[in-house]
């Protein structure tokens, strides 16, 4: 969306910015106006130079100028160290306020970096520019970028990126990246683990740190990324304190300070917050000056803004967002008005916003007590705010961003988390979808997310998600703090609850009395009283012997990856585990071969045995229970049960691929199975007309073959032929059979999903039984 034309504001004023030097050469114009000033300069140049005052943050006015339909007014900023002045042009609206001045005077503190001097350079100097850049773009191509959908990476975005990393390459000088990221923690506790980083940032952290190192690697000046942590754009927006944006801010800026020192270097990585980057202090107009924050709001006419979700604000925040209001926002008439005319793009955004403030906020103390639609209708205030905030005015010339961009420029979307060691998910099956962002606007993201260690996985995703595996007793474990020597932050540690951190075994009968210790992890123990009941009730197949355990536990500890080794004699045994997330669990009594194997493998040692022994009895006890979901079910299984059940998501159907994992995905199969039993009625209503449609043929042939006054294809004559009956021919006779063999087909399907007594399913056969036997069987009744 590009509203940029769509306001009054200094941001949509904007005309050019230029770099002069003292004798009021022109050096560098940047900007929508740029070649409009070129032509113009000499015009310019003795306002520039009418007078050398000394000067502030606050950029001075000096003038207007105009040429045909257009006026321009003129500012002349700071002196740089080398001599050079920063000005910059606006497009007049009317006369000249202090408030344009002050917000012209911001701009062109954050942006003198951008007033690059086109360089000369021989033909060996700008091959290794064009060398150099064309390395640090294919090193973002494979390390950071997202690749989202309609990208344009390919058709245009790499050469934009190729440009402006050669701006720097050209002089040598350290590749400036700019992410607007990092504002605080969601305020919605189903998806994060609290109000303080965690692993998710260390991750992310990790990661930005690791490509400026890649960057190094190729181009020895380096860069570095800076941080616009935009929390204080929008914290009011999305119902998080201000107190609560500093102190997530002042935990990042620490946990990136301990990776950089870990990493050898401090400056790879910085934050900028919106406070930062206005620096009330060091304005004439601070508060030093002017005594208060709403004294300096009050002498700038800065207007006030409407909270729509109730948050705890500071004074300084709330001013620095009253001012980047007044200094970017676009008009709202003109936003509005692209809504309402359901303009592709803004509409989009404003549904996809909506969509996001809904869930972001449903926990919000402010929002539990509305009703459905009054929450709608607040998220849809937040998201008409929240695009009006989102024209942040950055100009460094390489911008990353975590929402979904086509990588076009000047934008690209960016992967915080390595897609090789982190599984970015919407759960934590082994196939489960990659996670989409509600609004399909946003990347996923560790402010939004946590992350989950499964085993020797790390998976991101909602904390509700971590929480409920747990509460169920699918997997056991809890969130954990950052330990010393592994990477900082809290995550989750969830683990399958048949094995522990440590656990001694008893030996077999055969063996010793003395104990044995198992590494980690190892299969919990159970108590001779719970082993005596579950053998005893456990059916005779089950508990004849041993090795017919053993027979259904080692297939599964073969498919789980668990390697029994034993050392020479029973002086020590070891007892490994590692869990692969594509390990599927086939059906162990069928698995006769594989049986022979692990029994080959396991009677040469007792300690073994007896570690088989207690798997096994936490699989009959898990039996007796008649759950799918014991010990052995992986945390990524699907429910099913043989008894009436309302199960929606985790439910499985048929295949395990038909497993439910949304509640639209829910929705999509019971409109299946209607469909699918409608079917079957349309199926045996074709059959019937397929007979009578080979009868009117066979009346019409023999008709056609009779002095007979009788019409040929009446009703009557149609009575007579099947009063003395009709022999399809062969090749009738097998589509006759197809259309039979079809509706069986289907009837069959039906039959196998009724089978899962699931409420929903069945309630969705008995519908599509009407609705089919409505539709297809409404015919003219001949007694």
């Amino acid at each position: 969306m590009d509203t940029s034309n769509d306001g009054t504001s200094v941001y949509h004023r904007l005309g050019a910015m230029v770099l002069f030097d003292a004798s009021g050469t022109l050096l560098c114009a940047t900007g929508p106006l740029d070649e409009w000033i070129t032509a113009r300069w000499k015009s310019c140049v003795p306002f520039l130079l009418r007078q050398d005052r000394a000067l502030s943050p606050t950029a001075t006015f000096v003038g207007s100028l105009r040429d045909g339909s257009r006026s321009v007014t003129i500012y002349r900023g700071q002196r740089l160290p080398g001599g050079n002045t920063t000005g910059l042009i606006l497009e007049s609206t009317g006369p000249e306020n202090e408030f344009d001045s002050f917000f012209v005077g911001l701009i062109l503190n954050q942006s003198t970096f951008a007033f690059n001097r086109p360089t000369a350079l021989s033909a060996t100097e700008d091959r290794r520019a064009a060398a150099s850049a064309a390395d640090i773009t294919a090193l973002f191509d494979s390390y950071l970028r997202y690749q989202g959908k309609d990208d344009k990476w390919t058709a245009g975005g790499s050469d934009y990126f190729l440009s402006c990393a050669k701006r720097f390459t050209a002089k040598r000088t350290k590749i400036e990246l700019c992410l607007p990221a990092f504002p605080c923690k969601s305020s919605n506790l189903n998806k994060v683990t609290g109000k303080s980083p965690d692993r998710g940032e260390w991750l992310a952290l990790e990661r930005l740190h690791g490509f400026v190192e890649a960057i190094e690697k190729v181009y020895a000046p380096g860069a570095m990324v800076w941080i616009i942590s935009d929390g204080h754009v929008f914290s009011d927006c999305i119902g998080v304190d201000d107190a609560d944006v500093d102190r997530y801010g002042q935990q990042l800026s620490e946990m990136n300070r301990s990776i950089g020192t870990a990493r050898g270097r401090l400056d790879r990585v910085q934050f900028r917050s919106l406070v930062d980057l206005f620096n009330l202090h060091q304005s004439e107009l601070s508060v030093p000056q002017t005594g208060s924050y709403s004294a300096m709001a009050d002498r700038l006419c800065i207007p006030s803004l409407e909270h729509h979700v109730p948050t705890s604000v500071t004074e300084e925040a709330e001013l620095c967002r009253r001012i980047l209001m007044a200094g970017c926002q676009p008009q709202r008439s003109a936003v509005r008005s692209l809504i309402e005319s359901r303009d592709a793009a803004v509409l989009a955004l404003y549904r996809g916003f909506s969509r996001f403030m809904l869930e972001d906020l449903e926990l919000h103390p402010f929002m539990e007590k509305m009703s459905r639609s009054k929450q709608k209708k607040v998220s849809c205030e937040v998201a008409f705010e929240m695009i009006l905030v989102r024209f942040f005015l950055l100009v460094h010339p390489v911008r990353f961003n975590y929402e979904l961009h086509n990588n076009a420029g000047p934008k690209f979307g960016i992967q915080l988390f390595d897609p090789a060691s982190v599984r970015v998910a919407a759960s934590l099956a082994a196939d489960s979808a990659a996670m989409t962002a509600v609004d399909l606007l946003h990347i996923p993201t560790p402010w939004h997310n946590c992350v989950v260690k499964l085993g020797d996985r790390l998976i991101v995703t909602k904390s509700k998600t971590a929480r409920n595996v747990v509460a169920s007793g699918t997997l056991e474990g809890g969130l954990v703090q950052g330990r010393p020597g592994e990477p900082g932050g809290a995550c989750f540690e969830l683990r399958n609850p048949v094995f522990s951190t440590a656990a001694t075994y008893p030996d077999d009968a055969e063996d010793s009395k003395a104990q044995v210790e198992v590494k980690t992890p190892a299969v919990q123990t159970f108590s001779k009283s719970e082993e005596r009941r579950v053998w005893r009730a456990l059916p005779r197949q089950l508990s004849t012997q041993v090795e017919t355990f053993m027979a259904v536990v080692v297939p599964f500890v073969e498919a789980m990856e668990l390697r029994f080794e034993s050392r020479v004699g029973r002086s020590g045994f070891l007892f490994s585990k590692r869990v692969t997330g594509e390990a599927r669990l086939l059906g162990s009594m069928e698995r006769t071969d594989a049986v022979k194997r692990a029994r080959g493998k396991v009677l040469g040692s007792g300690t073994t045995v007896a570690a088989c022994r207690h798997i096994a009895i936490a699989f009959g006890r898990d039996y007796l229970k008649g759950e799918p979901r014991g010990s052995f079910r992986k945390p990524w299984g699907s429910r099913q049960n043989m008894l009436w059940n309302w199960y929606t998501i985790d439910s499985c159907f048929i295949a395990s691929t038909w497993r439910i994992t949304s509640p639209g995905m829910m929705a999509g199969s019971c409109i299946g199975v209607i469909l699918l039993t409608m079917s079957l009625e349309f199926l045996r209503r074709s059959v019937k007309e397929y007979d009578r449609f080979l009868l009117r043929q066979h009346a019409a042939r023999s008709a056609a073959g009779t002095s007979s006054p009788t019409k040929a294809g009446s009703d009557n004559g149609v009575a007579s032929i099947a009063a003395v009956g009709y022999r399809p021919k062969i090749w009738e006779q097998a589509i006759r059979a197809f259309l039979h063999m079809t509706q069986f087909a289907v009837a069959y399907f039906i039959m196998l999903l009724a089978m899962y007594y699931n409420g929903y399913i069945i309630i969705c056969i008995f519908i599509g039984a009407y609705l089919g036997s409505f539709v297809f069987h409404w015919e003219t009744l001949i007694p």
